[in-house]
């Protein structure tokens, strides 16, 4: 087996453990009134292949460290192996482990990539998402003006989710925030007798419900604002629920997964610092989704035809989910391309500062030993001591 690194760099480890997986692209699609489900499969997703390898001899801490420093650089390695010929792979994780007499055993996981840059964007991937966002708020307004019957309700949902994040507010954006609530309620209620007011009680109603993914907040607390807001509106669904209410959940609540979606479209410097953390803001913006997406769908009745029937609104619902796949996919982009988690067993004792300056150098702020010790959530007790057979978490 012989790894060339991205820096040029041979190494001729032992390996063990040869085992890969593949995923494919697929969407899978279920219809109300048929059984089973239309799955509709694609190209292959890229191998996965799981390694352990080994530094053996007098040298083995030497010969680690220099692999070490040279998987750190971004370019993908090209592996040569005996079971699976030539593959060019990116590292996912790798873990170290110094305990044995004269071996250190790496292990982690490698995919494998293509050479050329997909997807091709025609744009700013912050552009696209604002662009996807107006959109979708565009053909929810448009359904919402159609469909929906005004009524108190919506005033109610909208001072129940603000009530529910009202001392989360920055100072700054609390002013404002509050002023929408009151010109939104304000609308709905003039809109309840007044027919030429609807379609502005609809727009200044998703003008509020947008305003927290533009909060002086980072992105998981903006994420975390509008998804507990959501949860607020799936708490509020009485037990029978009609047509009508069916349809101001589906406006109110699409409106705020938009938000969630557009809130990652302007991260500050340190929401994206690591792959890991870009990783779990995408997963949020799947859950709010996925918690959307189930609702509605408890919501659709088996016989289509009759007058209380409900079925999401096809053109709304379209140009939320382009949205949402817009945006993870740009969040998927951004953690294959950000410094990725690595971990590393220690053999002797040692401390934070001897640790930043190995891993990622020292700086005049000391902001890289505050990344370490935040990284790896150590107290008082490390700070003068970290003890051998600890494992250190860094990224790179």
């Amino acid at each position: 087996m012989v790894i060339t690194c991205g820096d040029g760099r041979q190494f001729r480890p032992e390996w063990m453990d040869a085992k890969k997986s593949t995923e494919f692209n697929l969407t899978e699609f279920e219809f109300v009134n048929i059984e089973g489900s239309l799955i509709d499969r694609r190209e292959p997703k890229a191998r996965r292949f799981n390694f352990r390898i080994f530094f053996q001899g007098e040298d083995n801490i030497e010969r680690s460290n220099s692999f070490e420093v040279s998987s750190r650089d971004r370019r993908p390695w090209r592996i040569s192996h005996p079971m699976y010929d030539t593959i060019v792979v990116h590292p996912v994780s790798l873990s170290y482990d110094d305990t044995k007499q004269n071996t250190t055993e790496i292990s982690g996981t490698l995919i494998e990539t293509i050479s050329r840059n997909y997807p091709f964007e025609s744009e700013l991937p912050e552009e696209g998402i604002r662009l996807n966002s107006e959109s979708a708020s565009d053909d929810s307004a448009n359904f919402a003006n159609d469909e929906i019957t005004i009524n108190t309700g919506i005033s109610d949902g909208n001072t129940a989710i603000y009530n529910d994040v009202d001392s989360l507010v920055p100072t700054e954006d609390a002013e404002n925030y509050f002023n929408l609530l009151n010109e939104a309620n304000s609308k709905i209620f003039e809109a309840t007798s007044v027919a030429d007011s609807k379609f502005q009680s609809v727009v200044d109603t998703q003008e509020y419900l947008l305003a927290p993914a533009f909060f002086a907040l980072g992105v998981r607390d903006r994420i975390s604002i509008i998804k507990s807001q959501l949860d607020i509106l799936i708490g509020l669904i009485p037990n029978a629920i009609d047509k009508n209410q069916k349809a101001i959940f589906e406006w109110q609540a699409g409106t705020l997964v938009n938000g969630i979606a557009l809130s990652t479209a302007s991260p500050f410097e340190a929401d994206y610092r690591n792959g890991t953390a870009v990783i779990q803001i995408a997963e949020s913006v799947t859950e709010a989704f996925d918690s959307y997406v189930t609702q509605i769908d408890s919501f659709q009745t088996d016989n289509g035809a009759e007058t209380d029937s409900y079925s999401p609104n096809q053109q709304s619902f379209q140009s939320l989910t382009t949205l949402v796949n817009y945006a993870i996919g740009n969040l998927l982009n951004i953690a294959f391309n950000a410094r990725q988690e690595r971990e590393v067993l220690l053999y002797h004792d040692t401390n934070i500062i001897e640790l930043a300056h190995r891993f990622y150098g020292l700086d005049d702020a000391d902001q890289n030993i505050r990344d370490l010790i935040e990284q790896n959530n150590w107290g008082i007790t490390n700070y003068l001591q970290v003890l051998k057979n600890t494992t250190v978490k860094y990224y790179q």
